[in-house]
């Protein structure tokens, strides 16, 4: 007597918990975490693919797509460090796994960003507390080219977001509780520039607008326009729309 074997056609929900859950692979697929997988969608054939996670997907905290759609990084935390893994969205197959330096005095047991440069050759991550440290690492060897403190130089404030400068390996922006940072690399060595000022506010977001303009954003509805490091325009989301990036002509 033979029994059927039961295969999965598709996982359907997503899962809240993880940030920035849902990533474009393509113009016809998305990537987003599911129950114990992530789920590359089809959604013009629907059908599936999957990446299979430990432990029902309970330690899964972040998933990303590198801009050229090469890399799929996966996030989970463990007893001790967390792991990050590489993973070719075509053959599905791990390409690499990344690991926090053994020899460095680190506490923090989970990262609370990531994000690829620009050309896709490295990965940005910062620790949580009580590190709050960024290091960069090497996507091809899964090597540790540099590190900084991603929080004030007193030690204070925590970290929300974090933004890669779309045509620049070495500008990163770090934003979070009394925290705004602008920091640039020369010689595996990140430097503050610009704009640094710091106050109670507590930011959420940002984002590059070109190469040389950026957007912060508060949880009190202010909007900070950054140029090349330096502040340039402060607004309120509940006073305007549409914000007017066009400057005036006399």
């Amino acid at each position: 007597m033979s029994f059927a074997i039961l295969q999965p056609k598709l996982f359907l929900g997503l899962a809240t918990r993880v940030p920035n859950n849902i990533h474009f692979l393509s113009d016809e697929e998305v990537v987003y975490p599911v129950g114990s997988v992530v789920a590359v969608h089809n959604y013009q054939v629907k059908k599936q693919r999957y990446i299979k996670l430990a432990d029902r997907g309970s330690h899964l905290t972040h998933v990303t797509v590198s801009p050229n759609k090469k890399l799929i990084a996966v996030v989970e935390t463990t007893d001790k460090l967390p792991v990050i893994t590489l993973w070719c969205p075509t053959q599905f197959k791990k390409k690499r796994t990344i690991l926090l330096p053994q020899e460095k005095e680190i506490y923090a047991n989970r990262y609370v960003c990531l994000e690829f440069t620009y050309d896709s050759k490295h990965l940005l991550v910062i620790t949580g507390e009580p590190d709050w440290t960024m290091y960069c690492f090497k996507c091809e060897k899964g090597r540790l080219e540099s590190s900084v403190r991603a929080i004030n130089s007193n030690g204070t404030g925590t970290i929300n977001d974090m933004a890669c400068n779309p045509n620049d390996q070495n500008q990163v922006i770090v934003v979070g509780d009394s925290v705004l940072r602008s920091l640039g690399c020369q010689e595996y060595t990140w430097r503050l520039f610009g704009y640094n000022k710091q106050d109670s506010s507590v930011y959420t977001s940002c984002a590059w607008l070109s190469q040389d303009r950026s957007i912060v954003g508060s949880d009190s509805g202010k909007i900070m326009i950054m140029e090349t490091g330096e502040l340039k325009a402060v607004f309120s989301a509940f006073d305007m729309p549409v914000i007017n990036m066009t400057p005036n002509e006399e």
